[in-house]
């Protein structure tokens, strides 16, 4: 969120705020008020996000050898999905997830609640997007029917440890059904 000013009737952008301590000049990174007894970050600084993934089910009827569904987060926007019978082959467009700053300055963070990622799984660290596109995915090889399901929610942090938590997706569902 970028901060103005009002000059004279006309509203200016204010590239960084300051304030002087025992004479010498800082910068600000972020300003707290306090709205009914809780303190609330009013000043955004870093990278901003809005993932809006509603997940991705893959009913492939038995074309191929096996049916992938997943999530990659590019180094940039927008993210892309797949339901495809090719593993790492993301065939579907969504919004943008990065809505302002650097993916190199956002970590990603994947917190299962529900099934596992049975085919490819970066782990439960964080990731720099910037640096690494990661991708979650789950794979149905078998004939007998019965989806290979994983539901997960995605962490956006503006450090590889500590830091702050800038984002979370909603709750999403991968689901991937190779069947006859």
């Amino acid at each position: 969120m970028a901060m103005t000013v009002n000059v004279g009737g006309v509203w200016k952008d204010v590239p960084t705020t300051e304030i002087n301590v025992g004479g010498v000049w800082k910068t600000v990174d972020q300003i707290s008020v306090n709205v009914g007894g809780v303190w609330k970050d009013c000043l955004a600084t870093g990278p901003t996000v809005s993932p809006n993934s509603a997940g991705v089910t893959n009913d492939n009827g038995g074309v191929g050898t096996a049916c992938y569904a997943g999530i990659v987060f590019n180094g940039g926007s927008p993210y892309r999905e797949e339901a495809c019978t090719y593993a790492g082959v993301y065939n579907v467009d969504r919004t943008a997830w990065l809505d302002s700053g650097s993916a190199s300055d956002v970590w990603v963070q994947r917190v299962i609640s529900s099934g596992t990622l049975n085919s490819n799984d970066p782990g439960s660290g964080r990731i720099n997007v910037g640096t690494f596109s990661p991708y979650f995915e789950v794979v149905d090889t078998s004939l007998t029917g019965g989806a290979v399901t994983c539901t997960l929610t995605f962490n956006f942090y503006d450090a590889a440890s500590g830091g702050s938590l800038i984002g979370t997706s909603g709750s999403l569902t991968l689901s991937a059904n190779r069947s006859a």
